[in-house]
């Protein structure tokens, strides 16, 4: 059972923060979904938590995402807890575009970077064409906070996030190379890395 008296100082100071707010809570159960800072999700209940912290920790002093889940279930103090869903979504599923640049094949990440970038440089793409939710994860890009639909129905980033998509993109350009980068909107490269989906 939960043992309040392991808790760290420092892991109570990240459970109090807005961005750890959890994405899905479950107070009867008393378990929850974290969204974690390399872009995984996390199961987390007062015994155990699917995060390395918890398992490098052998498995014996709780993990920030406990301690939070302690708090918001009402079984330790909560003073000093905020609480934000957009920041925490927000937070998840930049971690999560990242993550998708980073391990995905190539042609799959190029079909996702190609509209992205779209949006970053000419501010919107056709709503039709996004393949966003693979990507994004945590209900979509329909439901996520970055993203917002225009008038004429095409997809735009909320200003805010401007610079986190640029730092998105930078990943991409990481992976790909600026030259590649460059060309993304290239039907020839998007058909030539379509027929090599091993390259990545």
């Amino acid at each position: 059972m939960f043992d309040e008296s392991l808790i760290t100082e420092s892991r109570l100071s990240s459970a109090k923060k807005k961005e750890l707010t959890p994405l899905r809570f479950y107070p009867d159960d008393q378990n929850a979904l974290f969204g974690g800072s390399t872009g995984s999700m996390y199961f987390t209940t007062l015994d155990e938590c699917q995060c390395a912290d918890f398992a490098i920790n052998g498995r014996i002093q709780p993990c920030k995402h406990m301690i939070r889940l302690a708090m918001e279930c009402g079984v330790i103090d909560r003073s000093g807890m905020e609480t934000d869903k957009t920041a925490a979504t927000v937070k998840y599923q930049l971690a999560r575009m990242k993550q998708y640049i980073r391990e995905e094949p190539i042609a799959k990440v190029a079909l996702f970077v190609r509209p992205l970038q779209s949006i970053a440089l000419e501010g919107s793409y056709p709503v039709s064409e996004h393949r966003f939710d693979e990507a994004i994860d945590a209900d979509g890009v329909s439901n996520s906070p970055i993203f917002k639909r225009k008038k004429d129905g095409d997809l735009s980033i909320d200003k805010k996030y401007k610079k986190d998509i640029d730092n998105v993109l930078d990943v991409a350009r990481n992976r790909f190379g600026d030259e590649a980068l460059a060309r993304i909107d290239d039907d020839d490269l998007i058909e030539l890395l379509g027929r090599n989906l091993d390259l990545g």
